[in-house]
């Protein structure tokens, strides 16, 4: 077992942490808060586009705890050219309003100190690390990426075992070299891929149903039917217990 590091200085973790408390304003320089921004931006998300205040000489961009999640979810679906629905991938929709941290920062066009501050005397109801376990920091996507240029997959660290986690300055990844967790990953992933493959054939069906016009009652009959086999066969798996498999 080896590990891939990616070393942050102790100045870059304090003003990560003062950028999630936020227990009074920070301002830094321009190029502080762009370096420092990565490791932390997603704990926050926009509230609305950037604004110019102070006749137009101070750019404003508001933002919002992920955990508050003030907009809806999206139901939107798209279309190809001939009309069939493509689905999105399919998430689960988290609960609104788990934390209620907005914040803004406060960027002079002058390219003076940046200001970044809450708007109000709401505190995060959470620690960083479930920012963190609902969307990884940019720096860390893009440092994932990079190791994945070189010699495994980036879908690994993700889906088989590999340990994202942080110790006093420093973030680890850890990395399996044996080749067990390719064979992994790639079991995980043809799983995955066989109950989307079932997803889909589910649309499928309904939507052929409605193209024919089938009567409520007959696809009600057909559709519990198929659900039925599905069942079938997902409690056959689900009865072998992992020693024996």
């Amino acid at each position: 077992m080896s590990a891939a590091m990616m070393s942050i200085s102790a100045d870059t973790l304090h003003l990560r942490d003062m950028l999630f408390d936020l227990s009074k304003p920070v301002t830094v320089s321009p190029e502080t808060f762009d370096n420092v921004w990565p490791y932390v931006d997603s704990v926050y998300t926009k509230l609305q586009s950037e604004l110019l205040q102070a006749y137009g000489t101070v750019r404003i961009q508001k933002y919002e705890c992920r955990l508050r999640k003030s907009r809806t979810s999206s139901t939107v679906v798209a279309q190809d050219t001939n009309g069939k629905v493509i689905k999105r991938r399919h998430t689960s929709i988290r609960d609104s309003y788990l934390c209620n941290v907005r914040m803004k920062v406060s960027r002079p066009v002058d390219g003076s100190a940046v200001t970044i501050e809450r708007l109000d005397e709401h505190t995060h109801s959470h620690d960083i690390e479930e920012s963190f376990r609902i969307k990884k920091p940019s720096i860390l996507l893009e440092y994932i990426k990079s190791e994945a240029a070189k010699n495994y997959s980036a879908a690994m660290f993700a889906e088989c075992g590999m340990e994202v986690y942080e110790t006093v300055g420093t973030i680890w990844v850890e990395e399996e070299r044996s080749g067990r967790n390719v064979e992994r990953a790639n079991i995980v992933i043809r799983v995955r891929e066989s109950f989307e493959q079932v997803q889909q054939q589910l649309y499928t069906a309904y939507e052929m149903m409605d193209r024919l016009n089938m009567e409520d009652t007959v696809q009600s009959e057909r559709m519990e039917e198929w659900a039925n086999h599905v069942q079938a066969t997902l409690s056959t798996l689900t009865s072998i217990r992992a020693e024996d498999m």
